[in-house]
């Protein structure tokens, strides 16, 4: 099913929606649509009231989208599960997440993210955390230790340095945070 929604002249966002098998999840896959003929243009802001209109929303990807910046309304998405961000290459930063306390994957691989928003120790159902190929610098002590469902932690190619409590800034996450002896 595809749905249109126009927030302005010549604004114009095309959504598709896919019903998985899963849980009758619901995903929404954002990509700007332009009135010319040529296909679709990437994404570069989603308005702020848009994401208003999608409450029940358990998937969001808009993975290689030029956006640079989220909504603050992502935050009213209080049943989504999976927020996927890879390849947003202009993505710096994010809201505080902390109030989408049932999210479980957040992918933010190949973005420019380098610190990790307010409020992440807050997603102790986070089973996914995916950091590869980000400018990451950032993650705050006590995060990782409160992601205690955390199956997957992928920090491929990332600029985040891992070291022991002597070795890192203070208020970083350490080796010792995450259980390495």
């Amino acid at each position: 099913m595809q749905l249109t929604r126009r927030f302005g002249e010549g604004d114009k966002i095309e959504i598709w929606e896919f019903f998985t098998g899963l849980d009758d999840d619901l995903e929404v896959e954002m990509r700007a649509a332009p009135s010319g003929e040529h296909g679709n243009l990437p994404l570069n802001k989603v308005p702020e009231r848009f994401l208003q209109g999608f409450p029940a929303l358990r998937v969001l990807n808009m993975s290689g989208t030029r956006i640079q910046s989220l909504p603050h309304s992502l935050l009213q998405l209080r049943e989504l599960r999976a927020l996927l961000l890879r390849d947003c290459f202009f993505l710096e930063e994010l809201p505080p997440l902390g109030l989408l306390r049932r999210l479980q994957v957040l992918d933010l691989s190949a973005t420019r993210i380098r610190e990790l928003p307010e409020e992440m120790d807050n997603l102790i159902n986070l089973r996914q955390l995916h950091l590869s190929s980000t400018g990451l610098k950032i993650i705050r002590a006590g995060n990782v230790s409160k992601w205690s469902s955390l199956e997957v932690l992928d920090m491929t190619l990332s600029n985040y340095q891992w070291g022991t409590e002597e070795d890192v800034e203070e208020g970083q996450a350490t080796f010792e945070e995450i259980g390495w002896p």
